[in-house]
């Protein structure tokens, strides 16, 4: 457990805010934040001074798992010396409705994942009031493209604590792949065509599979990076989650084998005109379930620390 889980879990199960803490240490409540976010490390002083507060040693504090642990009750002070605060003589509310409050397990979203959510957030607002004025229909069109990417990475840089940065990164591959799917018609699939063995085929679509490589090595790269993410929290193997991971493979490989049924369904029943909306639709839900499907795979294949 990093520093600031344990700092977190302490304070929590303490029944302490940030501001409390922070009164008691005489720091501010931004430099907590920053210490339970591993933004930041306190220095020794304080290092020792919340051991002391909180009846840990100081290699608990820092690099142990104090969220296993019962709690304590502060030791006793030797006769002359003022008691230690007895923070941890802390009764719950009382019990409403639904049964005792809790304090929360959930480590808080730093100060600076809050402050680029909100810029993602203002500048999708400013570009779409921009776009709009100056370029009227076609301007909010552009504008909504370019939401479809800001506004998620806003979303999920105040709303995830952890991993914000690797979600983003896939939100900003599927809005390239949606991007390259609808302006150029490549996909990940026209990969397979390698396996044809037609080489006026192949010839013909060089270029094409050439980025419809590059979009399979990115997609290599993100799931190397999600392995990594996930290499001490894996996804647990409940029967859902392996289902869930099942479903989306079943899905990808399904529709798969539909895109050609389907498009030929079309030209059968004339509407020819649908074919340009059909088909990129459906390639771009090919890549958005091989992604889903890949990130969930990766995070049940991680091996656990205790199996």
């Amino acid at each position: 457990m990093s520093l600031g889980t344990n700092l977190y879990a302490l304070r929590a199960r303490a029944g302490l805010s940030q501001d409390a803490l922070a009164e008691r240490l005489e720091v501010s409540r931004q430099s907590v934040s920053k210490w339970e976010t591993d933004a930041s490390v306190p220095e020794l002083e304080k290092l020792i001074r919340l051991a002391e507060m909180f009846n840990v040693t100081l290699d608990e504090l820092v690099r142990g798992d104090v969220t296993a642990a019962p709690a304590a009750l502060a030791p006793e002070a030797p006769e002359g010396m003022e008691p230690a605060p007895e923070i941890f003589e802390w009764e719950p509310p009382e019990p409403g409705p639904e049964g005792p409050e809790r304090p929360s397990t959930r480590p808080p979203v730093s100060h600076g994942q809050r402050v680029t959510g909100n810029a993602l957030l203002i500048t999708a607002a400013a570009l779409t009031a921009a776009l709009t004025l100056f370029l009227g229909i076609l301007g909010l069109l552009l504008a909504g493209s370019l939401d479809l990417l800001l506004i998620p990475c806003g979303i999920l840089c105040r709303r995830c604590p952890k991993r914000a940065g690797l979600w983003c990164a896939w939100a900003v591959w599927l809005w390239v792949d949606g991007y390259i799917v609808a302006n150029m018609g490549i996909s990940t699939g026209a990969f397979l065509v390698l396996f044809t063995g037609n080489p006026e085929l192949l010839l013909g679509m060089a270029g094409k599979l050439v980025l419809s490589g590059v979009m399979l090595a990115v997609i290599a790269a993100m799931t190397a990076w999600t392995a990594w993410s996930f290499r001490r929290t894996p996804l647990s193997r409940t029967p859902g989650h392996i289902a869930l991971a099942a479903a989306l493979w079943a899905g990808r490989v399904g529709l798969g084998y539909a895109i050609v049924p389907i498009h030929n369904a079309i030209i059968r029943s004339n509407l020819h005109s649908l074919l340009g909306t059909v088909n990129p639709l459906l390639m771009l839900l090919q890549d958005t379930l091989t992604a889903a499907a890949v990130v969930v795979t990766v995070t049940l294949m991680v091996k656990r620390e205790k199996e």
